[in-house]
């Protein structure tokens, strides 16, 4: 908000203190827009009417913040985010690229390692200690501003990214055979330079 938005916003706040019955005074006002003051109005204005209807008491400017911040039930986010992780790692593997719309999401895995290394940490591991660090992880880069969506990258398809970057990106079916060919000879000729030959006898 902005210094022109303080008459609008004490609107705000004389109405929800209004709302539960509390006297308005400076000093709260004052509490309400030091918690508020770098949220936009319209977002400040959603939260207040939220809470009237919702909230049985008058909001601390903290809650109110989180409702106009949209990280209000964020734990509850955190938890069908990690349901979502377990849905993509039984439907894909670590061999396959989950398609995921959530950044945070990825941006959780990301951090914690990566899709392949937690697609193969053992069951027990995973449910005793990845999770609690997965919840602290993706609520804390929930709060994080402008993270960009990335994508979840599978063996498959870090094999083929390595043989476009090696043989170039004219992969088809009709040539997969040769490049095998190739792969093949290449790693031939390298341990046929390390092998000790024996002497030629010409018959002497």
């Amino acid at each position: 908000m902005i210094e022109s938005d303080k008459e609008q916003f004490a609107t705000l706040i004389g109405a929800l203190c209004s709302a539960y019955g509390v006297e308005i005074s400076k000093p709260r006002l004052m509490a309400y827009w030091i918690g508020l003051s770098d949220v936009p109005l319209p977002d400040v204005s959603s939260a207040v009417e939220t809470s009237i209807r919702k909230s049985p008491r008058l909001p601390s400017p903290a809650e109110i913040r989180s409702v106009a911040t949209g990280t209000d039930g964020l734990p509850e986010k955190a938890q069908l985010a990690w349901l979502e992780l377990n849905r993509m790692i039984d439907a894909v593997g670590g061999y396959g690229s989950p398609r995921c719309e959530d950044p945070v999401l990825v941006a959780t895995i990301k951090s914690l390692g990566g899709w392949q290394a937690l697609c193969e940490t053992k069951q027990t591991e995973f449910d005793a200690f990845v999770r609690p660090k997965f919840l602290a992880t993706y609520q804390s880069l929930f709060r994080v501003e402008g993270i960009r969506p990335e994508r979840l990258v599978g063996i498959h398809e870090q094999h083929n990214q390595r043989l476009k970057s090696e043989f170039g990106t004219n992969l088809s079916l009709k040539n997969v055979g040769n490049l095998v060919s190739e792969v093949i000879c290449r790693k031939l000729q390298k341990e046929s330079k390390s092998l000790p030959w024996p002497a030629i006898d010409n018959g002497k």
